[in-house]
């Protein structure tokens, strides 16, 4: 399979006024973008960031065309299997122990391969690449 790994990205909620006219926002949430290839770097090979700036990058994800840009600074997640919506949103809770609890779950079950930053994403021909 071409794509074996998905790729998640969180995303902040937008503020929203409360019935007390008060702003209030939900916080973060991992969402799922589209299923991917994450690729290890095993030998240290660098990249060029947009400031100049050599950068030894833990993995190369490539991505179907024709999905939307990744921005750089972006949180990614790539993992080795789809995360139920019950997993995400506890995952998401990053301040509340189980949700600290399910992610060293899931990454010591090998089911999260990497999470990061997106440091670089280039648009191609045949897949688009993210460094992570």
């Amino acid at each position: 399979m071409q794509y074996a790994h998905y790729l998640y990205r969180l995303e902040h909620a937008d503020a929203v006024k409360d019935e007390d006219g008060d702003w209030t926002s939900s916080g973060a949430v991992w969402v799922f973008v589209c299923r991917c290839r994450e690729e290890t770097n095993g030998k240290g090979a660098r990249i060029t960031l947009t400031d100049g700036k050599d950068f030894v990058f833990g993995s190369l994800i490539q991505i179907p065309v024709g999905n939307e840009k990744i921005q750089e600074g972006a949180k990614v997640m790539i993992t080795q299997q789809e995360i139920s919506s019950e997993d995400l949103l506890l995952i998401s809770s990053v301040n509340d122990k189980n949700g600290i609890k399910k992610m060293e779950e899931l990454t010591l079950n090998g089911d999260i391969r990497i999470k990061g930053e997106c440091k670089k994403y280039d648009l191609n021909t045949y897949h688009n690449r993210m460094w992570v």
